[in-house]
């Protein structure tokens, strides 16, 4: 697997953020907000909706489809392995957003594998 063009990007501990990014000559603007339990994701894509208020679970791909608007996948990784509910407090320490150039759905970040 060709792991070039993996990018961290920059996410701030604070419940509600939004920013732009440049992923692979794409033009983000991303928002994560929380409300309750959860913090929710939401993409744009050089001006098109690609993902909108998906719920951020560590490992989870948070561009739910293949979408002709955005190349790649989005997700939080926890540092520890584990899959759960990433705490906004923990955001850019623990729990990183990484970009990667290709499609998947889920990663196994467990040491246990």
């Amino acid at each position: 697997m060709d792991l070039s063009g993996i990018v961290i990007v920059p996410v701030s501990a604070i419940p509600a953020q939004r920013f732009q990014v440049v992923l692979n000559n794409q033009n983000c603007v991303i928002t994560i907000k929380k409300r309750g339990k959860y913090s929710y994701f939401s993409l744009m894509s050089n001006g098109n909706r690609v993902a909108d208020n998906v719920i951020c679970l560590a490992g989870n791909n948070l561009v739910p489809y293949n979408n002709q608007y955005f190349s790649g996948s989005l997700m939080f990784i926890d540092k520890n392995g584990y899959h759960d509910i990433p705490k906004f407090e923990l955001f850019g320490t623990r729990y990183k957003l990484v970009y990667v150039p290709f499609r998947f759905d889920t990663i196994n970040t467990s040491s246990n594998n």
